[in-house]
């Protein structure tokens, strides 16, 4: 009779093998694809919408170029058209985005109802710019080095423009950054309400929150000097307007068009008005009398009054089903950040090449998602890309992780060496006993 060693005696195989082993468990990080014009396409595409060169070219006299970027975009849109079917990768990465589409089916339904359907069409283009650009990110982003290159230029951007700025608080040659009001989402109420709510998220996410706080203040002070050398009393007399209520210059004047886009939305709830077009219903809406402030006598004042508010205007424009379709938005945002945070996510991360720590990306995708939502209470954002930006790299680095967890799902299931589990189980059991 031929003694078996019992399995537990057996000598332990090899370090490099139990390394082989261990390697082939864990699915590799996937290779760049070699995507040529397509990929150039989508990173000037990111670098017109970040840095807008054409706003620059045209205070140059080269207007011709402020129609570049819709050029780009139907280029993209016809890459993708040929490549998508093609390519079986770009078919796998493929997302409709539904929260996003959402939004932009209700905002596309209005346009023939709307009472300018000119400005409601073109307000929906700029949606389905917005979305189109989302969805190529996803598609073509393939790696996580290319992932975080794209939020580096995002995080770039800000100080750009901040030095733009910084001397007269406004980008003169920008369509507009070039006035106050537009500059100042960015630079007083918006960015200081969002700064407060981002750094009291960075407080409350870090284990260290002494020198958090330290180093807030720090900037703070440095912020306050910098802007008093550069602009004196007036930077101290803007901020004194942060302070004023509903019954004080611009404060009265937001409260106002806020009470006049609820009566908006209370006549066309489901659907609202269309797109871009709360003011051009209201001018005509309302009655000499039957508004306070500055339209009581002319409420016609109110055609192209840009309402100070993405969520009142979100409300009038596109009614309930907007309301619901951005809550959606934001759901979808929160719910995938929220599994960006995991130890394995960033373990992942890791593999695929990434340098950059995932959980502290993820909450920093969360602090500038804050501190759009906390600006966008005073200021319409809707038309700018800064919400869609977030939500395009919030939405590509969770597919890039949740696709590297398939792919070592898959080669776990199958052993690490191309058999499956179950026969690899029997193989031993029949060396054991043969």
């Amino acid at each position: 009779m031929i003694r078996h060693q019992p399995l537990s005696n057996r000598p332990a195989p090899p370090r490099s093998a139990r390394r082989r082993a261990a390697s082939a468990q864990r699915a590799p990080a996937p290779r760049e694809e070699r995507l040529g014009l397509t990929l150039a396409l989508l990173a000037a595409l990111w670098i017109a919408t970040l840095f807008e060169p054409q706003w620059f070219l045209a205070g140059r006299g080269i207007s011709a170029l402020l129609k570049a970027p819709v050029l780009l975009f139907l280029l993209m849109m016809g890459l993708l058209a040929i490549r998508v079917p093609a390519v079986a990768a770009l078919q796998r990465r493929w997302t409709w985005y539904e929260p996003l589409l959402t939004l932009l089916l209700i905002s596309l339904v209005t346009v023939p109802f709307a009472p300018n359907p000119l400005m409601a069409r073109e307000a929906t283009q700029n949606l389905f710019l917005m979305w189109v650009l989302v969805v190529a990110t996803v598609v073509l982003i393939d790696s996580a080095r290319r992932a975080e290159l794209l939020i580096r230029g995002y995080a770039y951007q800000f100080l750009i423009w901040g030095v733009l700025g910084a001397s007269t608080g406004a980008v003169v040659w920008h369509t507009t950054l070039s006035n106050f009001d537009g500059f100042g989402s960015f630079m007083v109420i918006g960015a200081a309400l969002a700064a407060v709510l981002i750094a009291g998220v960075v407080w409350y996410r870090s284990p260290r929150k002494g020198l958090v706080i330290g180093a807030a203040l720090l900037c703070g002070l440095v912020i306050a000097a910098t802007s008093t050398i550069l602009h004196g009393d007036e930077y101290w007399a803007e901020l004194a307007t942060i302070a004023q209520g509903t019954e004080e210059a611009t404060g009265e004047d937001r409260w106002e068009m806020w009470k006049a886009a609820w009566k908006v939305f209370l006549q066309h709830p489901i659907l609202g008005v269309g797109a871009k077009n709360w003011g051009v219903f209201a001018s005509t809406y309302f009655q000499p009398g039957q508004l306070g402030g500055d339209y009581a006598e002319n409420p016609g004042m109110l055609y192209n009054k840009n309402l100070h508010s993405s969520y009142f205007q979100i409300l009038s424009e596109h009614g309930l089903a907007g309301v619901l379709a951005f809550i959606w938005i934001v759901w979808d945002f929160c719910r995938r950040n929220l599994q960006l945070r995991t130890a394995a996510a960033g373990e992942r991360w890791a593999r695929m090449g990434g340098t950059l720590r995932l959980k502290s990306l993820a909450f920093g995708l969360e602090a500038a998602f804050i501190g759009w939502l906390a600006s966008a209470s005073l200021y319409s954002q809707n038309g700018a890309h800064w919400f869609y930006s977030i939500l395009a790299m919030n939405l590509v680095v969770h597919r890039l992780v949740m696709s590297q967890a398939r792919n070592e799902a898959r080669l776990k299931i199958r052993g690490g060496d191309g058999r499956p589990g179950r026969a690899r189980g029997r193989q031993r059991r029949s060396a054991a006993h043969p």
